[in-house]
């Protein structure tokens, strides 16, 4: 009887551990992509501000970490 109570328990804790890891992993996607979100509107902002400056590509590129093709693509979009 023991036994049978003890598979029981793990069943029901093995469940529970991967009912909470595809939530933790559900939250940690959500806040990831806000993350990101943020991150771009961010980097998007400092890209028109720059090139609203008068700043060229490469130097925009430069200050951003980005390269040349994501500042262009940024501003053409």
């Amino acid at each position: 009887m023991c036994d049978a109570i003890r598979e029981l328990f793990a069943e029901e804790l093995e469940e529970g551990m991967q009912l909470g890891l595809q939530r933790g992993i559900s939250q940690g996607r959500e806040q990831g992509l806000a993350c990101g979100r943020e991150q771009g509107i961010t980097i998007a902002k400092m890209v028109f501000r720059m090139n609203a400056e008068g700043k060229d590509i490469d130097e925009i590129a430069q200050a951003g970490g980005l390269t040349r093709e994501e500042v262009q693509k940024i501003l053409n979009d």
